[in-house]
């Protein structure tokens, strides 16, 4: 059971946030483990940046790996999206790496080859800005013609983006 001022401080947290109720949410949540963070990923964020997994991290929180990614990207979107990012980067040098080496066996090369390419996909996921495709068409715009043949010959032309 979570201490008096865990709860307050979990109450002063959701009451921060606009919760409705948020000493219920207090007493309902106090021995959470996420909830322990009051909102903070820093200390989560900082582990991740160490190198160690979310799974490792999920394990000594006492989550499941599921969670800790939802609360993540509920509580630092951005920063997680730029992990995510480095992550699927050095995935890539790696996977680089195995095929430069002369004495992998085609199965270490096939998983380098897919390891990559896997990886690739998430990073133009996470940073589309940097490494993503660039969009080849702007808006696209609809003209249609018509051709009123009983009002001798009228054109009249609409349009409008799709």
């Amino acid at each position: 059971m979570a201490d008096a001022q865990h709860i307050a401080e979990l109450e002063a947290y959701y009451r921060s946030k606009g919760a409705k109720n948020p000493k219920s949410l207090a007493l309902i949540n106090g021995d959470r483990p996420l909830a322990a963070c009051l909102g903070d990923p820093s200390p989560i964020l900082a582990k991740l940046m160490a190198g160690q997994t979310k799974n490792e991290i999920a394990d000594e929180l006492g989550v499941h790996r599921d969670t800790l990614n939802a609360w993540l990207l509920a509580n630092c979107p951005d920063e997680w999206k730029a992990i995510h990012a480095g992550k699927s980067l050095s995935r890539i040098e790696a996977a680089e790496e195995a095929l430069d080496d002369p004495d992998a066996d085609k199965n270490k090369i096939n998983r380098a080859a897919q390891s990559g390419r896997l990886a690739a996909r998430a990073l133009e996921r996470a940073a589309r800005s940097i490494y993503g495709e660039p969009e080849k068409n702007g808006p696209g715009i609809t003209v249609n013609v018509n051709v009123d043949r009983s009002c001798d010959g009228q054109i009249t032309i609409e349009h409008g983006q799709d």
